[in-house]
């Protein structure tokens, strides 16, 4: 299993691609995969709300 380091920042699509390349999935495999995988992350993000709570503020002071 590749670490973190090597996935962040890629796109769903290519991670998960990259991550079933050897057992050759096709196109509407990856396609379904990509679509769940950003569909519970959507969910998890408005349920579980992980921002922190000063967290706008410290990227003002940041970008001032």
């Amino acid at each position: 299993c590749p670490s973190y380091q090597n996935l962040a920042g890629k796109k769903t699509r290519s991670v998960i691609h990259d991550l079933l390349k050897d057992q050759n999935p096709s196109k509407e495999y990856i396609d379904r995969l990509t679509q769940k995988k950003q569909h519970l992350a959507r969910e998890f993000l408005a349920k579980e709300n992980p921002i922190a709570d000063d967290c706008y503020s410290i990227l003002l002071e940041l970008s001032s």
